[in-house]
């Protein structure tokens, strides 16, 4: 049978007609002869032909019949066909007939490449967007972002990253119901008395629904069920540790230790953060522990290389605008021996220090948000899920430990050819030419570029001199200012539309 070009009954035609075709040309001269030729046949040549044509008959009959035959096996054939491509097609998906429940979805980005975090109109770019997108992608969402109570843990500014980040919402579960409510809800559920535990191991596996759909920088490494519908991944976390990894460089790391110290407990960090009255007036916030200590990855013996990547770890329950790049600002600046320890103190004492002095914050790629802690929340993950997770992992670990070593090596390259250029060669030794000791290093930019401020000037200003900002009272006063100005200026207009309509209704 040669390929269909034809759907249906079209092709069978064609195809019994193609079949036939020999049949109606065969032995054309024989069959088909005029008046004069059959009168000058003899009486035993007629009788041999009517016997020919007999037979003949009896072959297209036969034919005929297997042709029908055919001929209705294959229409049934093309009806089963017919009948399976009208079930295949898409229904149109009711939200509607599918409960939700709140869910917990603990996330993994790296922010490098992205705007942030928080969903702002104009920036495609998010992690927000493409989380919601993903989430309307799969019909996680029964209804609108709005109408599912979504709450986030921390707010990430752009090109900082993510271990634990925590997102709350209602999301479509597993059992169907006539009406939109709870899974854990609906008149079967409670007939039935399922478990807590077996309705987990019968919910929708959300990680490996969500992972198939996301970009590769953005992972959901686990969900929790929420009981609590007051429940605010914001509000109910108990507790956040932040990281900000960099290269020791010529940082003196217990110096910068002994000013970590300082800024454990309760405090006011007004002047360790970008204030913003208009989102709070309350700068009290509580750091647990703050420690400074070499990367557990690397070489704990070579302690002299500059290269050799330290992390400063913050635990706390809460942190303001920019307060850890604030942080690790005043840090490096001591680390670097432009300042003191005691600069930690004199910023935390908001009287003796009620202006901001102007000083810089650190690059936001170090930066991690690496824990978000809530108490009851039970975090699952499905074994298919956990596999691909982990190769996934150790993928982006393996390209970026060989883009890691090729930097480097094209670093001590570098160095070694930049030595030899200068220096007569039996001066130089491959050994020697690598500046792996702190005095060969000071004019190599290792590290400061990640602080915001040019703090190797010669003529470097002490921050408790610099200019000010205003003051947390004076930022106040001028926002009052500014919505009286407005409510005023709103009211005066509103007059003058008035005063206009009169106007016109007098005329």
């Amino acid at each position: 049978m040669n390929k269909i070009l034809f759907s249906g009954k079209s092709y069978i035609r064609i195809h019994i007609l193609r079949f036939l075709k020999p049949v109606s040309t065969f032995k054309a001269r024989e069959i088909f002869m005029d008046s004069e030729e059959l009168s000058s046949l003899s009486k035993e040549e007629l009788i041999k032909k009517v016997t020919y044509l007999q037979e003949e008959c009896k072959v297209l009959r036969s034919k005929g019949s297997t042709l029908n035959s055919k001929y209705e096996k294959l229409n049934q054939k093309f009806n089963k066909i017919e009948e399976k491509n009208k079930r295949k097609k898409k229904r149109k998906f009711d939200r509607a007939l599918y409960g939700q429940r709140k869910i917990a979805l603990r996330v993994v980005y790296f922010g490098w490449d992205f705007m942030g975090l928080q969903d702002n109109p104009g920036l495609d770019d998010t992690i927000e967007k493409i989380m919601f997108e993903a989430l309307s992608r799969t019909k996680l969402l029964v209804r609108s972002v709005k109408e599912a109570d979504y709450t986030r843990c921390g707010r990430t500014d752009k090109g900082v990253s993510a271990f634990s980040q925590v997102m709350c919402l209602n999301l479509r579960c597993f059992k169907q119901t006539s009406k939109v409510g709870n899974c854990g809800d609906s008149e079967e559920s409670q007939e039935s008395h399922v478990s807590d535990e077996d309705n987990t191991n019968q919910e929708l596996d959300y990680c490996s629904i969500l992972n198939h759909v996301l970009p590769e920088e953005i992972r959901v490494t686990g969900w929790a069920p929420v009981d609590d519908e007051a429940f605010s991944a914001r509000h109910h976390c108990v507790g956040r540790v932040y990281k900000y990894f960099f290269p020791k460089g010529v940082l003196n790391i217990t110096k910068m230790n002994e000013a970590c110290k300082l800024l454990i407990g309760t405090h006011d960090f007004r002047n360790f953060c970008k204030m913003n009255v208009e989102e709070t007036t309350i700068f009290i916030r509580r750091i647990r522990n703050f420690t400074i200590e070499l990367n557990p990855q690397e070489d704990q013996i070579e302690t002299n290389n500059p290269y050799q990547i330290y992390v400063a770890t913050i635990h706390g329950t809460g942190f303001l605008y920019h307060q850890v790049r604030y942080m690790m600002g005043i840090l490096f600046l001591i680390g670097l021996g432009f300042e003191e320890p005691n600069v930690i103190s004199d910023l935390l004492d908001v009287k003796k220090t009620p202006k901001k002095p102007q000083y810089g914050y650190m690059a936001d790629f170090p930066l991690t948000l690496y824990d978000c802690a809530f108490n009851n929340l039970k975090w699952n993950l499905s074994e298919v899920a956990s596999k691909k997770l982990l190769t996934h992992f150790q993928r982006f670990n393996s390209i970026f430990s060989i883009k890691s070593a090729v930097t480097k090596s094209m670093l001590d390259k570098f160095i070694i050819d930049a030595n030899i250029a200068t220096f007569p060669s039996d001066t130089v030794t491959v050994k020697s030419s690598i500046p792996y000791n702190m005095a060969d290093i000071e004019n190599y930019d290792i590290n400061g570029f990640l602080l915001s401020e040019k703090s190797a000037s010669k003529q470097y200003k002490k921050v408790l001199d610099r200019h000010t900002g205003l003051s947390l009272e004076e930022k106040i006063t001028n926002m009052e200012n500014r919505k009286k100005r407005k409510l005023d200026r709103e009211s005066i207009e509103e007059n003058n539309s008035i005063q206009e309509q009169e106007i016109t209704i007098t005329v």
